[in-house]
């Protein structure tokens, strides 16, 4: 008997071994092909090709072979990279400077030309508060036509007198401001305040007096690891409505801490930046469409890009002219299309006349405090993202 029942235990002993067999060499296997794969590459970057940031796969749940095929090498961790204020590149494609540091710049002669901050609605283009009276509205309105007629500054004041006297006309019938002061509230709450020029993030400690870079987040790609927060605590934040990393102050850290941080982004959402244009891509990125985590990481795509959706903010305002589709009762209704005619129009305008009637916008700050304190009226402080 006992005989028997340890020549059944020596039995079930090697059928464990049999089936045990199999799974320790498929252990064996894919060990070996992670420890090659991790001389190649830093294990961070097996996750993330050229390419998988707007192909989506970054997000998607593929063996980690699988994800490593076609990755590019990691760019050195020191990135003293010069400034690249004459390097053009559409803001779709990533600029790799010598040094192997990633550099997105948005179209330089858009920038300069109309990325700037402007009156937005005809409050603003009026120069005066929401609450102004019907007296406040004629001497604002008498005020820019003194100095703003094109007989006095020429053709390049046609727009926007047309804009101002269209403005006037809506803003001193009751019945139309009540409609205009309507889809104006509607549109701020749905958009957010309009674009003032101030950066979000604060200028730190570490940064020269001459220093041109900032970084920046691309939020919509990131997926909330924490790394660069953690290398670079006083540089990166976590946002909390959506978890995702954001700079919360430019040079926060040293040079050395902010380059280990954004090496170590597993999905490369961290650029270098122009600081000119800092103020612009962060505005944009808080009023990009958003999807959670959780979806990014079940394999769907944010519906926005902050970089393709600055320049075609900035294509919109370039082309936006006043045409025989403006009336007063299209104009009636506050939306993007009015928003762009106005900055177009006022754009137009000579330095001179815009510095005179309208301090508030009258400096385009690059990266510093922003736009100057405005007079009595007129916008707000910005979005907060």
């Amino acid at each position: 008997m006992e005989r028997t029942r340890r020549f059944r235990a020596i039995t079930v002993r090697r059928q464990n071994v049999g089936r045990m067999l199999p799974c320790m060499f498929l252990f064996f296997f894919v060990g070996t092909a992670v420890v090659i794969l991790h001389r190649n590459a830093p294990l961070h970057r097996l996750a993330s090709t050229h390419s998988s940031r707007f192909s989506g796969d970054y997000c998607s749940h593929k063996p980690l072979l699988q994800r490593s095929l076609g990755r590019r090498p990691a760019p050195p961790r020191s990135l003293r990279l010069k400034a690249v204020e004459n390097q053009p590149s559409s803001s779709t494609d990533i600029i790799w400077t010598s040094e192997g540091s990633r550099f997105r710049v948005l179209d330089e002669e858009d920038m300069e030309s109309v990325g700037k901050p402007t009156p937005s609605d005809f409050y603003e283009l009026l120069n005066i508060g929401e609450n102004a009276n019907k007296t406040q509205l004629k001497k604002a309105y008498r005020a820019i036509f003194r100095q703003c007629h094109p007989d006095v500054v020429g053709s390049e004041a046609n727009d926007v007198c047309e804009l101002v006297n269209i403005a006037y006309d809506i803003l001193s019938d009751e019945e139309q401001r009540s409609i205009y002061d309507s889809e104006l509230e509607q549109y701020k709450k749905m958009e957010g305040e309009a674009f003032d020029g101030r950066p979000k993030s604060e200028w730190g400690p570490n940064a020269n007096v001459t220093e041109n870079r900032a970084v920046f987040v691309d939020e919509l790609t990131c997926i909330g690891c924490r790394m660069c927060s953690g290398v670079a605590p006083e540089t990166f934040g976590i946002e909390e409505t959506w978890g995702r990393a954001r700079v919360k102050t430019q040079w926060g850290n040293t040079e050395e801490n902010i380059a280990d941080a954004i090496d170590s982004c597993p999905v490369d959402c961290i650029y270098w930046v122009q600081r000119k244009q800092l103020p612009l891509l962060e505005y944009i990125m808080g009023v990009c469409n958003r999807i959670n985590i959780a979806a990014m990481m079940n394999g769907r795509m944010s519906p926005d890009n902050p970089f393709q959706r600055a320049e075609s903010f900035l294509k919109s305002r370039k082309n936006s002219k006043i045409d025989a589709s403006y009336n007063r009762d299209t104009l009636r209704i506050h939306n993007d299309k009015l928003q762009s005619a106005i900055a177009n129009a006022w754009l137009q305008l000579p330095n001179h006349i815009r510095e005179d009637l309208w301090p508030k916008y009258s400096k385009f700050q690059e990266g510093e405090d922003g736009a100057q304190e405005g007079q009595e009226g007129g916008g707000g402080e910005g979005s907060s993202r």
